[in-house]
């Protein structure tokens, strides 16, 4: 959903709570469709006085297959108004015009190699993807637009 992280950001955290919200949200991105916010994570939510809407919002996040938000992330020791509000100001950047390649290159820098062996997390090129991809389905799918640009009906049905 558009702006979804920054709608929880600015309508269920507070400077004061930053940090445990944050760490529940990755659970909720963590956790499957089927069990999205678990029993111990109600009762630490009820404990804290969580609003149901607030419980309901985390269950419409999407959930990230492959455990990239498995990580419990330590409480934030200094959480004040500037990092909550550099995060909400990061929210207002449109992220679509950085290329993937430069997320892949910070990952790449960030994680040691020996830690990014033990995860499995290997960068793979823009350009190595695509030369497995477009062959696999890509061309197809473009051959079909190509074809349904022409009849207006039939590209209706791709919307």
């Amino acid at each position: 959903k558009l702006k979804q992280f920054e709608n929880y950001l600015r309508n269920h955290t507070r400077i004061e709570n930053l940090g445990i919200h944050l760490n529940e949200l990755f659970e909720a991105l963590n956790t499957a469709p089927t069990c999205k916010v678990s029993e111990q994570t109600c009762k630490v939510l009820e404990t804290l006085q969580v609003s149901e809407q607030t419980l309901q919002v985390l269950q419409e996040f999407p959930y990230v297959n492959g455990g990239l938000f498995s990580v419990e992330i330590t409480p934030l020791p200094a959480v004040n108004v500037a990092l909550r509000e550099t995060l909400i100001k990061c929210c207002e950047y449109d992220w679509s015009f950085i290329s993937p390649v430069i997320f892949g290159s910070l990952f790449q820098a960030v994680i040691s190699e020996k830690d990014r062996r033990n995860l499995g997390a290997h960068y793979t090129s823009e350009r190595n993807i695509m030369r497995v991809v477009k062959p696999l389905f890509l061309d197809q799918l473009h051959t079909e637009f190509e074809t349904a640009k022409q009849q207006p009906e039939t590209l209706e049905l791709f919307r």
